[in-house]
């Protein structure tokens, strides 16, 4: 661009002169001498500059001169001075050493007519300023040129390979990131998970080590090495730990999250790389002349790789790929956020930063590692693609900032803040939950379930009960709050479980616990208040110690049926309609066993402590043995549990009633066979076989039925014969001998085995001799014979037709006698 002098008097811009040319060129406001005629005013220059016009100025004035008037604007009308400050064009300043003799003034009208002159020529040199597109030596690159004179068909097919084997590569990764490592390691379905461990394993008496004293909770949540099972509860607590710290995720411990985030940040900026790159590329790309074939020279002089032009299916080509590309560093830069924003181990954070970055640079090292040497050297000499324009490249500027990088930072912080916002913060929030199930609250009891389903615990001997973890249970609140936010769980034995975690049964909150305030006193017979305090939960279901005694969590884990209907129902009562107590207690042992998975009602949500059985109407109600009749011939937990608690309403009180499971083990217990009610009967009953066609008796062969149905296979297919055999024959099935047997298989006595006797067969049912007693040959005296039948002499203890009936012994079979 020629250079211009500035001629005041006619306020124009014309060429200079080859003397003035010369002067510019050593003009102290050049500083090299090469460069253009005029350059920016700066410095000592400047103020030189100024002097000179001050002197002329006064040698005018002291010659008398009179001077025209400045030229007037509608902005100013006084005659101002140059403001050198606001002349900074390096092309066209046109004040220097070689102004003519003559008026120098310079209106403000004119610095704005010469800062536009500067802005024009400034947007002009934008233009025209360029940037070299290079090969790279990366795999994506080698579509511009494979398949070329100078690179030849046998490397070509290799590269052609190679690429593919890229493309392969990354995929497979991709594919790995996405469907498995791109998934949350904690979700609320995982807490949900260790809570149910917290509730079962980790404080159950069977898991609780005597030598040490601790349970299983409090060896996790100390890190014990010598656990050799909870591996994994342990690795999640020491991981959780070390990621968010020991509080709320927010504090200076917590330095997953910030780790996390720089790995974020770091993995961000390589993908902004990778984009800016293959921009550039295409730009490049975009830039090269096309043709009909593609023209690439090799310099042998200069050993220099040129593409002067493109074919339009070679540029095709080259653009599909670049779209491949970006789609998999799209991809996999949102999947890869996911990927570390989901990790808790400090050290596979940091691992997994750099694999994002393998990952992404596969392309370079297959390149550096696989491609033939003369293509490497190719490329490595290759002349630039294109010279790309630096406004195409970065787009407009505004105060030096160009529009890519603006979009660079922009689109990185509005990622990371949205993968912050997002995904971080509610993760955080969710790990702090998963940390709270595995060791808030209190980590020292143990319990078990008893033969009846409740609940007992304790707390092991040794143990510090005025202690209060300073992070309770299930929220972190504040431990010493009567009435933590626990939640309605599905079995009465968890929500017992959730009080005692949340640390009620603490020595701080047992204290205030008080008979008055937990039960209605009343009452001829104390009560739970529906609306007692938590604490309350927890005082009633401990027990003294946890080892030795017989209310011992230890004995109470090796509770039999019978013996627990012993100790909760030792006078054969119906329990469940009772007051006392234990009330609440047992009625949330008859409903854990009822209640069908899955919450009650319309809602389906679980039922409160104080209601804990779903009803047929589906509502909460506290069960009585009416809602337990119905599962009364049920050989299931809960027919067991209405059998326990509800013996009368069962019928196990009756000698002659149709239940079929009445025997102690089956839930009635052996005090129902001593209570009044039962002897009453038994004195009454005839010595005398019950005809075939009696209700009672077809009822009992029914029910027998029907119970056979829910055994193994075995026991179902034998069963069934026989117990269709009796409901057919009566009585009379049980006098068959071997060779004139008539019913099929199996028969009465087989191997030894006799019906008429309490556990005399392979099946737990109620024994024939209440309707049989002659074909049973009861005595009086005898387990469930009537007492009108004769004395029992020493003759002979079974009749003719039972011995020798067995295939397996020619001796009686099971005699009635204890």
């Amino acid at each position: 661009m020629s250079s211009l002098l500035c001629v005041p008097e006619r306020g124009a811009c014309e060429e200079p002169s080859d003397a003035a040319m010369n002067h510019n060129e050593q003009s102290p406001f050049d500083p090299s001498p090469t460069a253009s005629a005029s350059k920016v005013l700066k410095g000592q220059a400047r103020r030189d500059l100024q002097t000179q016009i001050d002197d002329l100025k006064s040698a005018i004035a002291a010659a008398g001169i009179d001077l025209p008037a400045a030229p007037k604007t509608a902005a100013n009308d006084n005659e101002m001075a140059l403001d050198l400050d606001d002349v900074y064009d390096d092309e066209y300043d046109c004040l220097g050493p070689t102004l003519p003799l003559g008026l120098v003034e310079v209106s403000k009208q004119d610095q704005q007519s010469d800062l536009t002159v500067y802005k024009e020529e400034e947007d002009a040199e934008d233009d025209e300023k360029t940037e070299e597109v290079e090969l790279t030596a990366s795999m994506w690159d080698m579509p511009l040129i494979m398949f070329t004179p100078p690179i030849g068909s046998a490397s070509s097919m290799v590269l052609l390979l190679l690429l593919i084997l890229n493309a392969t590569i990354q995929l497979v990764f991709l594919w790995i990131i996405v469907d498995g490592l791109s998934n949350p390691q904690f979700n609320s379905e995982t807490v949900d998970e260790l809570m149910a461990w917290r509730r079962t394993t980790a404080h159950d008496y069977s898991n609780y080590d005597p030598a040490l004293g601790k349970s299983l909770a409090r060896r996790v949540c100390d890190g014990d090495a010598s656990l050799a099972t909870s591996g994994v509860q342990i690795d999640s607590y020491a991981n959780l730990v070390a990621y968010i710290g020991e509080e709320n995720g927010d504090d200076v411990n917590a330095i997953g999250p910030l780790m996390c985030t720089l790995g974020l940040l770091i993995w961000l900026l390589t993908v902004s790389k990778e984009f800016n790159g293959l921009w550039k590329l295409v730009l490049g790309v975009a830039t090269i002349p096309r043709g009909t074939s593609t023209t690439i020279v090799f310099d042998e002089d200069d050993s220099k790789l040129q593409i002067e032009c493109l074919s339009t299916r070679r540029t095709a080509a080259t653009l599909l790929v670049a779209l491949a590309r970006a789609f998999i560093c799209g991809t996999l830069a949102a999947y890869g956020c996911l990927f570390l924003a989901y990790e808790i181990s400090l050290g596979d954070l940091l691992l997994n930063t750099v694999a994002l970055e393998f990952v992404l640079s596969v392309d370079e090292l297959i390149f550096e590692a696989l491609v033939p040497t003369t293509v490497k050297q190719l490329v490595e000499s290759a002349a630039p693609l294109a010279a790309v324009r630096a406004r195409a490249l970065d787009g407009p500027r505004w105060r030096g900032l160009d529009t890519r990088a603006a979009l660079t930072i922009g689109t990185v912080a509005t990622m990371l803040g949205a993968v912050l916002g997002l995904i971080l913060l509610p993760q955080r929030n969710l790990l702090v939950q998963a940390r709270d199930a595995l060791c808030a609250g209190d980590r020292d009891f143990v319990f078990t379930l008893d033969g009846l389903g409740s609940i007992a615990w304790t707390y092991p001997e040794g143990t510090n009960e005025a202690k209060l973890y300073s992070r309770n249970y299930p929220d972190g609140g504040d431990p010493k709050r009567r009435r933590p936010s626990l939640k309605s769980q599905p079995l009465y034995t968890d929500g017992v479980i959730d009080t005692v975690l949340a640390q009620q049964g603490r020595k701080y909150h047992a204290s205030l616990c008080s008979t008055e305030e937990c039960f209605d006193t009343t009452l001829l017979v104390p009560t739970p208040l529906a609306d007692r305090p938590p604490c309350c939960k927890a005082i009633s279901t401990r027990v003294p110690v946890s080892r030795g005694a017989r209310l011992s969590v230890e004995q109470k884990a090796a509770e039999s049926v019978s013996d627990a209907v012993q100790l909760w129902n030792p006078s054969c009562y119906d329990a469940l309609d009772a007051g006392g107590y234990y009330k609440n207690l047992l009625q949330g042992a008859f409903a854990d066993a009822a209640n069908e998975p899955g919450g009650c009602g319309a809602s389906r949500e679980p039922c409160p402590m104080e209601t804990p059985f779903c009803s047929d109407s589906g509502e909460c109600v506290a069960p009585a043995c009416a809602n337990a009749e119905v599962f009364c011939r049920n050989n299931t937990l809960a027919g067991l549990r209405a059998r326990q608690l509800c013996p009368v309403t069962c019928g196990c009180d009756d000698p002659r009633s149709a239940l079929a499971l009445s025997l102690p083990e089956a839930g009635c217990g052996a005090q129902c066979l001593r209570v009044g009610t039962y002897r009453e009967r038994m004195d009454a009953m005839p010595c005398e076989d019950v005809p075939t066609d009696d209700a009672g008796f077809q009822n009992a062969m029914s029910d027998m039925l029907a119970v056979a149905q829910t055994w193994p296979y075995d026991w179902k297919t034998s069963s069934t014969l026989i117990f269709q055999d009796l409901q057919q024959y009566g009585c009379q099935y049980l006098q068959m001998n071997q060779t004139g047997r008539t019913f099929s298989w199996p028969f009465p006595y087989f191997a030894g085995m006799n019906m008429c006797a309490e556990e005399g067969s392979y099946y737990q049912v109620k024994p024939m001799s209440y309707w049989c007693p002659v074909t049973c040959a009861c005595r009086s005296g005898d387990p469930h014979c009537p007492k009108s039948c004769p004395t029992r002499n020493a003759s002979g203890s079974c009749p003719g037709y039972q011995y020798g009936m067995s295939q397996l012994s020619t001796a009686c079979p099971v005699e009635l006698m204890t």
